[in-house]
């Protein structure tokens, strides 16, 4: 409550959007003046309002807590226990019987494609959420893990609607020690599996690239997904400092010189619009149609100027065709697709590039045998 009450637009709005309330208790720390606090500010949203006395584990504890917690006023209480599932059945009655019937038959909105927000605790993440969408949706503090799951919101741009999530922050596997947050990071890795654009978070104050920063560029880049770097709170460093980090970039510009980078500072909303634009501009990027024969001409043209070998063979492509993917996806028709390696697909790459417009998006190579390639 002491974080939620930090954020008061937050919690006004998520109970302003609420049918019911419940509000939990716990019965063998009995009544405290936050729960009396908390109680009085929720009777005055005129909400239905369901008390829940926790950890109570047998009969004796729920007729003292339904004793107690009777000076709050609330007509409804019932006694549970989280721990063990019991009154749950109870509540899920009672919070039925509450809930308004919704005749209308309401279509699920579709979205475009999916973004994912991601990054260490503490980064800014929650924030640039709330900035995108334009309300607090996320809490923020400076507390990390106070975003525990996946967050959800719909967000409009360009006539088009796209579901963004804020994840939970990640941090290095050995440093994770509680459970919840180890299932807290697999979340964010899943997410990240399940999304079309993905928006890495750093503190730009921090003035350097962690190793789980510079892990989760490269685990996005395997999963094929379109990835933007947002580098946040920018009003906390001076231009120097800019300097510095982009320098250390330089690193791994093999990755990051084709990836947008967008300097942003939350607190101030600067760039906000950029980052908005940016993730539209990507998607564009990954959806356009790449025209078959000038494609192929162009491989193919390319890899013969410069010919490669395994051993003594010489590696050919007989074929190219762009397949319809949520990123550009080739097919390449060539003699020994066993042999094509990193080395032939990043010099294929750099080609592509070169000529398209694909910066923030990954290129999906698909290496078929030449016999197999269409004649018509």
């Amino acid at each position: 409550y002491r974080l939620v009450n930090d954020s008061a637009r937050f919690l006004s709005e998520e109970i302003d959007n609420a049918a019911a309330l419940l509000m939990v208790v716990d019965v063998k720390s009995g009544i405290t003046s936050l729960d009396m606090e908390i109680t009085k500010n929720l009777k005055k949203t005129k909400r239905a309002l369901i008390l829940l006395v926790n950890k109570a584990d047998n009969e004796d504890l729920s007729s003292e807590g339904i004793a107690e917690f009777s000076r709050f006023g609330i007509d409804e209480m019932i006694p549970v226990s989280a721990v063990h599932g019991r009154g749950i059945a109870d509540l899920l009655d009672v919070v039925t019987d509450i809930l308004p019937i919704d005749t209308k038959k309401t279509e699920k909105q579709e979205t475009a494609y999916r973004v994912s927000i991601i990054g260490k605790p503490n980064v800014g993440k929650s924030s640039l959420l709330n900035a995108l969408i334009k309300k607090n949706r996320s809490i923020v503090a400076d507390e990390a893990g106070t975003t525990r799951e996946p967050i959800h919101e719909k967000m409009a741009l360009h006539k088009t609607t796209i579901d963004i999530i804020d994840t939970a922050g990640v941090r290095r596997k050995r440093s994770v020690e509680d459970p919840l947050e180890e299932i807290m990071v697999k979340s964010s890795l899943f997410t990240i599996r399940n999304s079309d654009i993905v928006v890495l978070v750093i503190d730009a104050s921090a003035q350097n690239l962690s190793d789980q920063e510079i892990k989760l560029m490269f685990y996005t880049n395997e999963q094929r997904k379109a990835l933007i770097l947002v580098f946040n709170k920018i009003d906390l460093i001076k231009e120097e400092d800019r300097a510095q980090i982009e320098h250390n970039l330089s690193k791994y510009e093999h990755l990051t010189k084709r990836l947008p980078i967008i300097w942003t500072s939350c607190l101030t909303g600067k760039q906000i619009s950029r980052v908005r634009e940016t993730i539209h501009k990507v998607q564009l990027r990954c959806q356009q149609e790449l025209n078959k024969d000038e494609l192929e001409d162009l491989v193919v043209s390319e890899w013969n100027s410069k010919p490669m070998f395994h051993k003594t063979i010489r590696l050919k492509i007989h074929g190219v065709r762009p397949v319809e993917a949520k990123v550009p996806s080739i097919i390449l028709y060539v003699n020994y697709p066993e042999w094509f390696g990193s080395t032939q697909l990043s010099f294929l790459e750099k080609v592509i590039r070169k000529r398209y417009d694909l910066r923030g998006c990954p290129i999906r190579f698909i290496l078929r045998k030449a016999k197999m390639f269409p004649t018509s």
